[in-house]
């Protein structure tokens, strides 16, 4: 038996959270090696690069891998910092020797605009300026005697303090970009990683047309047929389209995840995945793992959520040392949705609350089948609301579906679509629960609880059809989809007490309703049909049981003075209702 926590001590730690390549080195993380990258990128004869993948997915480390490979540091004491120990036994270090001569000999401006996820334009402008005035302090030893004018050092000294404007602010990377180049007479690289988030934040909190002429100075003047850089990489969720931010100079080459080019660098393959798992002894492991974080499609790859995957493996070692001493670390385990937890999902909030027309179609993924839909190359956040199959485009660039084929017809792509793997299905469904439970709440239900107690089958039906046909469902778990709309329907009515799948007389009722203040309780019972054919059926044999079984006796023996038994057959979105008095029983 393998001793878990000796094994953990010695191995080489998980580092699922680290986004800078030198932590991985310096704290001996174990490292996926994806810096044969380097070379691609210097190789590249285009300017401008731009890489989209899904969040989670190692833009921010492959950014931080190119920034320690090609920037020249010197250290305290102004020597040079030598980068080949960083590097040392990894694939770049095989590359050709014009490829090694560029280590260490560019300034590098990097920019991360993650942290411009602001839900107003006051903290954006905010966040936006300090990550500006922060490029531009770690590059101020390079500054002092290159200004050519006063005004050149106004201008430098108010970046700085972020006294500019944010609009000027913008405006002001192009000249840090030549006051580099012109410091050091070397041309810098720039990196820009996650240059998509304040657009899309902006978008969601309603301040987009704000945002977008910021976004559209910085990179415009920046890029814009300047000559005084060596190369760009932008990195993002999306391909924002030429009209909204690259208006001004030609478009990047864009690699999304529908290109073949270089595809095997952002998440893990088969091999690399099987490979960590041996090393950390979790063989065995493998085909859950597959099914939870593997399914996403670049190119021809199908790669695994490194992210989630290295938590998921942390996660694993964790409950079998706590299991190794006798203990129960968490009643979830390790598989489960870490994704998810690691940004916000308005896209699926958008796409299931405000497009009613494409629930058919959510169902259809849910239950493991396909829908094909037109993917559109250039996007602006401004077409969710233009443009509804819009949002289809969407889900494919953030990672919740993947396209297992596409095709083109009159000039425009269509992609057969599925949802992802098992940790992004939990996300759809943790929406629906939440959609299903915001419209039982939006409903009066006085009508309805009524209804029940006066065993008024045919309305209690009409109003469980009217919330089903409302609804997004998934039958692939439809016993549990019934169940969360029958408790939360009763979980809204208040003053009463449920409880569910709890034992009473002979048998297990699915729910029982306890209303203390009336001496009134109700006891269901659900069956879930394969046909519509069975449903009458289902429906007298639920019947059945709730009599066979004395459901209502223990609830009759506990002084209540009306016991009501509901028989509920459910199929797809119909549902069949009898209910009954059980106290004429007692």
């Amino acid at each position: 038996m393998t001793d878990w926590i000796k094994l953990t001590e010695t191995k080489l730690q998980t580092g699922a959270t680290l986004e800078d390549y030198r932590d991985f080195v310096e704290r001996g993380v174990y490292y996926v090696d994806k810096t044969w990258f380097i070379r691609e990128f210097l190789k590249d004869g285009n300017q401008v690069v731009m890489y989209t993948r899904p969040r989670r997915f190692g833009k921010t480390l492959m950014l931080s891998t190119i920034k320690n490979f090609v920037e020249k540091e010197f250290d305290r004491d102004g020597n040079l910092v030598d980068k080949r120990p960083l590097f040392e036994g990894r694939k770049i270090m095989d590359a050709e020797p014009e490829i090694l001569d560029q280590m260490g000999q560019y300034p590098v401006l990097s920019l991360s605009l993650k942290n411009c996820d602001q839900p107003t334009f006051d903290l954006f402008s905010r966040r936006f300026k300090r990550i500006i005035a922060a490029e531009t302090r770690r590059h101020r030893d390079l500054y002092d005697n290159t200004f050519r004018d006063e005004n050149e050092q106004k201008k430098y000294q108010m970046l700085m303090d972020e006294n500019l404007d944010v609009y000027d602010t913008a405006d002001a990377f192009s000249n840090i970009i030549e006051w580099t180049y012109r410091a050091t007479g070397v041309k810098p690289i720039i990196l820009i990683d996650e240059y998509d988030t304040p657009l899309q934040w902006a978008h969601e909190y309603g301040y987009y047309d704000k945002v977008l002429p910021i976004m559209r100075s910085m990179l415009g003047a920046a890029l814009k047929t300047n000559g005084n850089f060596k190369k760009a990489l932008l990195t993002g969720c999306l391909r924002i389209s030429k009209e909204s931010i690259f208006t001004g100079f030609n478009n990047p080459v864009v690699h999304s995840i529908l290109t073949t080019e270089v595809q095997e660098y952002f998440g893990f393959d088969h091999q690399e995945v099987r490979e960590m798992l041996h090393y950390y002894e979790l063989d065995d492991e493998y085909p859950e793992i597959e099914r939870w974080y593997d399914g996403y499609q670049f190119g021809d790859n199908s790669v695994f959520n490194p992210y989630c995957l290295v938590l998921c493996i942390d996660a694993i070692l964790k409950c079998k040392c706590v299991e190794q001493n006798g203990q129960t670390l968490s009643s979830f385990g390790p598989y489960r949705s870490y994704w998810s937890n690691s940004s916000g999902n308005s896209i699926i909030n958008e796409l299931i609350r405000k497009h009613p027309e494409y629930r058919e179609d959510v169902e259809t993924l849910l239950a493991g089948g396909t829908v094909e839909k037109p993917i559109y190359e250039f996007i602006t956040y401004r077409d969710l609301d233009n443009l509804p199959d819009v949002i289809w485009t969407f889900l494919l660039y953030a990672g919740y579906l993947k396209a297992i084929r596409t095709r083109a017809s009159d000039e425009v792509l269509y992609a057969e679509l599925s949802i992802v793997n098992k940790e992004v299905r939990s996300v759809f469904s943790t929406f629906i629960h939440r959609f299903l439970s915001e419209n039982i709440r939006s409903n009066n239900l006085t009508e309805f609880y009524e209804d029940l107690w006066d065993c008024k089958s045919e309305k209690v039906a009409k109003y469980l059809n009217k919330l089903l046909v409302s609804t997004i469902s998934y039958y692939d778990q439809k016993e549990s989809f019934y169940h969360g709309i029958m408790t939360g329907i009763l979980s809204s009515i208040g003053n009463i007490d449920i409880k569910s799948n709890r034992e009473s007389g002979n048998g297990r009722p699915d729910i029982i309703l306890r209303d203390y203040n009336n001496a009134r309780a109700i006891v269901f019972e659900f069956k879930y049909s394969d046909t519509l054919a069975m449903m009458k059926s289902d429906l007298a044999l639920a019947v059945s049981q709730i009599h066979d079984r004395h459901y209502g006796d223990e609830l009759l023996a506990e002084g209540f003075e009306l016991v009501v038994g509901v028989a509920i057959a459910f199929f797809a979105k119909r549902s069949i209702v009898q209910t009954m008095n059980l106290s004429d029983n007692g």
